[in-house]
């Protein structure tokens, strides 16, 4: 991974936390998710496979939705955007996607969350092709790096930030992901020069037992001076799990605190 020099940025005061609820299963477990998301110190949660019981706003008073998911009888949305700083909702042409412009006191953030395709990924309609394994991804990473430059060309002075279940591992133990969709994920994060600020290198040791496939994108210069700094894992073979996906907040910090948390690590 691309070493991150540090360069000068305003006081750190930003968390952004992503995670996977799988509330497409286990709806009677969403109130322990409720409380184990409201135990967590976030600005902002991009929630994914989440539910309309999932409901933050005591907390984080702002928020967007992207279209409920298609198949699911439960009422999942594939996005939740929450935020405790206001928010302006963008349109997005993509059902698995949520925009938000949210105001934050590191700067304007333009806040894509998403869902990438995962490898027996179906579609979102009963009459979608039944493509292979990992079939879907590349072309929709491809069609999500223009549906990222319209906004951001709407708003050029805003920070952009990927993130979500982006059904992809940047390194680490027990790798996941499609090498066409490694590519078109690589060419649209150049494009707009995104740093993915979860991957393996950047975690806490010993915190996660396989590296995440949730991930925040952030551009270079924010990014030198982030770090992750809570997760937990994900419990796909325990029956009493709230997700089989891990979870994670990272925190834009400055450089001098960005020190003092590794040497206190």
């Amino acid at each position: 991974m691309e070493a991150l020099e540090s360069q000068p940025i305003a006081d750190p005061s930003l968390r952004i936390g992503v995670w996977n609820l799988e509330c497409v299963v286990f709806r009677d477990r969403n109130p322990a998710r409720l409380d184990f998301l409201r135990a967590r110190d976030a600005d902002i949660w991009v929630l994914t496979k989440t539910h309309t019981e999932i409901d933050l706003r005591t907390s984080h008073p702002h928020f967007t939705h992207s279209a409920p998911r298609n198949r699911s009888a439960n009422s999942m949305h594939w996005v939740s955007i929450w935020s405790r700083f206001p928010v302006e909702p963008i349109e997005s042409d993509d059902v698995r996607t949520a925009i938000a412009l949210i105001e934050t006191p590191v700067g304007r953030l333009l806040v894509c969350g998403t869902v990438w395709p995962w490898h027996s990924d179906i579609g979102e309609y009963p009459g979608d092709k039944a493509w292979a394994n990992w079939a879907r991804q590349a072309p929709v990473i491809a069609q999500q790096g223009a549906l990222w430059s319209r906004p951001k060309a709407q708003y050029p002075d805003s920070i952009l930030c990927i993130a979500g279940d982006l059904n992809m591992t940047f390194g680490g133990p027990y790798p996941y992901y499609s090498r066409a969709g490694r590519l078109e994920a690589a060419l649209a994060m150049q494009a707009h020069d995104l740093i993915c600020t979860t991957a393996w290198a950047r975690m806490p040791d010993g915190k996660l037992d396989r590296a995440p496939i949730d991930h925040v994108l952030l551009p270079y210069d924010i990014a030198s001076h982030t770090r992750v700094c809570d997760t937990w894992r994900g419990r796909p073979r325990e029956p009493d799990r709230l997700s089989d996906h891990s979870g994670l907040i990272v925190e834009v910090v400055s450089p001098s605190d960005r020190l003092r948390g590794k040497a206190g690590a």
